[in-house]
């Protein structure tokens, strides 16, 4: 998975999910990274050259005029990866699945990812499309599991939402522009029975897990698909969570 010489920018990066990712794109060789939404306070920019490249933090109101806030998209006059990060809803306050049909809700959440990709796809397509041979959207929709494992109804709406519309973008930006989308979920709470140290290592080690899928599909790697949604969510969304627990915690299946 390689970003030689290429210009990523990723949505919404402004928890873990996103210096992560930053830090995954510059050490396999992207040229300049564009962390928009990365900033609180109304800053406009901040730049910081690194070893492996550039990286350039936005507030969010800079998104719609992002080729002439950017140097290096105005000189290349180019995107080659879009990365976006959705949170597709949040967890219920009390901590169990929700199985009602609240409408208000579902559309509500449902409507957030529409006007996020939306919004995405029309202030970088025309950069995306001058990118060579194609570009990529990595559209990552990310919820925080409830209770035993589950989604509520809204979540699952708006995970819906996120695949029908990634696969319906996929279709209309071939071939110049690549579309695929990853679910995954966030990490669980960490036992109390854990050390600091050892809560913090179980933190690194399921983001590290959860990356994997976000710079493949974003990298060249991934050249030849489009129109996938990857789900990486350990089994989460299937009610449990495969490859969560500590190792004295798995069930022995004798295999």
């Amino acid at each position: 998975m390689e970003f030689h010489d290429q210009i990523v920018m990723i949505c919404g990066g402004t928890d873990e999910w996103g210096p992560a990712i930053a830090e995954g794109v510059l050490r396999r060789g992207a040229q300049t990274v564009i962390m928009v939404g990365a900033l609180a306070g109304g800053a406009s920019s901040r730049v910081r050259h690194t070893d492996e490249g550039e990286l350039i933090c936005l507030s969010e109101d800079a998104l719609d005029r992002i080729g002439d806030d950017v140097d290096g998209i105005g000189r290349r006059g180019r995107i080659d990866a879009v990365i976006n990060l959705i949170a597709l809803a949040p967890p219920h306050s009390d901590d169990r699945v929700d199985d009602r049909m609240r409408d208000p809700e579902i559309a509500a959440a449902c409507d957030a990812v529409v006007c996020r990709i939306t919004r995405i796809v029309n202030a970088t397509g025309d950069l995306l499309r001058e990118s060579r041979p194609c570009s990529a959207l990595v559209n990552v929709g990310w919820w925080a599991p409830e209770a035993g494992g589950g989604m509520s109804a809204a979540t699952a709406a708006a995970s819906g939402s996120l695949d029908l519309l990634t696969k319906s973008l996929a279709k209309t930006l071939a071939p110049q522009i690549r579309v695929n989308a990853v679910l995954s979920a966030g990490l669980p709470p960490v036992g109390g029975a854990l050390s600091a140290a050892a809560a913090e290592g179980n933190i690194r080690a399921g983001l590290e897990d959860r990356l994997g899928p976000v710079l493949f599909l974003a990298s060249s790697a991934a050249r030849h698909m489009t129109g996938t949604v990857l789900v990486a969510d350990a089994g989460r969304s299937l009610g449990f969570a495969a490859f969560s627990k500590r190792d004295d915690q798995k069930v022995d299946t004798g295999m």
